[in-house]
């Protein structure tokens, strides 16, 4: 996800959303892309007692990320995948975010590093879309394939991946709907709110108040 224009609030960039790139790359633009600002925020997320069990991949190699575009089939965002000058793969670790000892100590199993990467994975958007930068996060693939492309460790697994590029000059991105907070927010005990209880807004109230701010 991200916007055209650079800056604007973290909101903001959390509700638009954006999945294509411009494929044209003006002069040292490759080296602003890859200023590391977003993998330092991707550095810098929380992770489960600090295990940090990520591996970051920068794909800038065309034939590379031609390769990765061919194994996610049925993905609309292949192409995209093709077009940004650079991608992003998130990998992490199994058997470190949520283990002591090598074991895990929640009812998630050996999986709690999918949400810590998932943090870093969004701290990446922010920072991009700070710069002005389009992201979009990629989950559809043959991941052991995409390993075996990058040349992964067997001890690391690909989780997620996202292009990251300039969007288009035209482009006019439409947030995607989303539900209201009464249905997804309960306070206290699971059950719907109620709406005259003031504990919720309506989602009407919320769209007019961000509307005339010119913010969200």
């Amino acid at each position: 996800i991200g916007m055209s224009q650079r800056g604007g609030s973290v909101a903001s960039h959390i509700r638009w959303g954006k999945h294509v790139f411009s494929p044209l790359i003006k002069k040292g633009e490759v080296d602003f892309l890859l200023g590391f600002e977003q993998l330092e925020a991707a550095r810098w997320a929380p992770s489960w007692a600090n295990s940090q069990s990520w591996h970051f991949v920068v794909v800038t190699d065309k034939a590379v990320k031609s390769r990765i575009a061919d194994l996610l089939s049925g993905n609309r965002s292949a192409q995209a995948v093709q077009q940004a000058p650079a991608l992003i793969l998130a990998c992490a670790e199994p058997g470190m975010s949520g283990c002591y000892d090598g074991a895990p100590v929640t009812d998630k199993g050996f999986s709690w590093y999918m949400y810590d990467t998932g943090l870093a994975m969004q701290n990446i958007s922010l920072a991009a879309h700070s710069l002005g930068l389009a992201t979009v996060h990629l989950g559809r693939f043959d991941a052991a394939a995409v390993a075996a492309v990058i040349g992964l460790p067997e001890k690391l697994v690909v989780v997620a991946m996202t292009p990251l590029g300039y969007p288009p000059a035209d482009s006019n991105p439409v947030p995607p709907p989303r539900k209201a907070l009464a249905e997804i927010v309960s306070y206290d005990r699971y059950g719907p709110p109620s709406a005259s209880s003031g504990q919720v807004p309506p989602a009407s109230s919320l769209d007019t108040a961000r509307d005339k701010s010119g913010q969200v």
